[in-house]
C-alpha cells in the first residue's frame, strides 16, 4: 500500500488501520494518517508524546505500550512509518505482535 491510493471502505463498515513507527517520526505519521483518512480508514496512532528531556516513567511506557497493542488488537492492519527503513524494537514488537494476530501490514517505504 505504499503511496497507492487505496480505498479500505467495505460495503458493511469502515476499516480501522493503526499507524506504528517511531516518535521522530511523527510529522510523517499525521500525513499517513491524513492520507489514509481520505482513502477510507479510521486511523488510529500513538498521540501521547513526550519532550526528548522528559523521562518516561515504567509505568507510563508500559501502559502507553498495552494502549498501542489495544488499538492493534481493534484494527484490521497496521501502517508501519518506516522512513529510510527504520523500525525501532517498539514498532518491531508491534509489527510481530499484529503479525501474530493476523493483522494485515502495510509500510510507508516497504518491508525492512
Amino acid at each position: 500500500m505504499a503511496g497507492a491510493a487505496v480505498s479500505f471502505r467495505g460495503p458493511d463498515r469502515y476499516r480501522v488501520v493503526t499507524i506504528c513507527g517511531s516518535m521522530r517520526f511523527k510529522a510523517e505519521m499525521l500525513e499517513a494518517a491524513d492520507r489514509l483518512s481520505r482513502q477510507g480508514f479510521i486511523v488510529l496512532m500513538p498521540f501521547c508524546t513526550f519532550a526528548p528531556e522528559e523521562q518516561l516513567t515504567s509505568h507510563d511506557k508500559t501502559m502507553l505500550d498495552r494502549m498501542h497493542f489495544t488499538k492493534i488488537d481493534m484494527s484490521d492492519s497496521i501502517y508501519v512509518v518506516n522512513v529510510g527503513g527504520y523500525v525501532g524494537n517498539s514498532t518491531a514488537n508491534e509489527l510481530r505482535y499484529a503479525e501474530l494476530s493476523h493483522k494485515t501490514v502495510y509500510y510507508l517505504e516497504g518491508p525492512a
